[in-house]
């Protein structure tokens, strides 16, 4: 195997398996947190998703699911999967950053919530499952791997399950707001109207910068 595709599964790996760290913290840190308003009743609904993505991480070390490509078929997944994967990535980041304090691994509302619709909110409604889902068919073309990708497939119906679930705890707190943006913003892949709406957000923070970079 070539250098790039043994650095690109490394890396991809290793990111992989920071993120998994993460979310055993929160879940744990979740156990005492008592502060919400309203959560899901099911918590294995509410984790399906996050067990598929699992899944696509465990598809990997299967090697009888892996395809040897030629040379050049193995550069073009190896450089556009790590393209797919960063960019799943870097929305992941971004996602949790513009949430703040409402980031929960689990469906719940918290004392104080706000239902954010700007930022990567204004391209789709829920940027962290997608994310999620670039990263999963990123690592599917990175390893070349097709049980990988059946899973990665699976993924996208569970978030849009999961996805519903936290819709409509979000309805119960916030009502005519969730229907609000519900008409105007996708639930998963961005269209046309929503990214250019992201654009315009992303322009409007932009102007919000000061000369010397900070915030107003």
């Amino acid at each position: 195997m070539e250098a790039l595709g043994v650095a690109a599964q490394t890396v991809t790996r290793a990111i992989w398996i920071a993120l998994f760290t993460d979310w055993v913290i929160e879940i744990l840190l979740l156990r005492r947190d008592r502060e919400y308003l309203v959560r899901t009743r099911n918590l294995w609904k509410c984790r399906l998703f996050g067990i598929f993505v699992v899944a696509v991480f465990a598809a990997t070390f299967s090697s009888m699911a892996t395809q040897p490509l030629p040379r050049f078929a193995h550069s073009v997944l190896t450089t556009g999967g790590m393209f797919v994967f960063v960019l799943g990535a870097a929305l992941h980041v971004g996602s949790r950053l513009y949430l703040g304090k409402n980031w929960s691994s689990e469906a719940r509302v918290r004392p104080g919530h706000r239902l954010i619709r700007h930022g990567p909110y204004a391209l789709v409604r829920h940027p962290v499952y997608l994310s999620e889902i670039l990263m999963a068919f990123g690592t599917a073309m990175v390893f070349e791997n097709w049980l990988a990708l059946l899973v990665a497939l699976v993924l996208v119906w569970t978030a849009v399950y999961q996805a519903r679930i936290e819709e409509r705890l979000l309805h119960k707190q916030f009502g005519v707001e969730v229907e609000a943006y519900r008409r105007t913003t996708p639930m998963l892949f961005p269209t046309v109207r929503s990214l250019k709406a992201g654009a315009r957000e992303l322009l409007r923070s932009r102007k919000r910068i000061t000369p010397r970079g900070g915030l107003r």
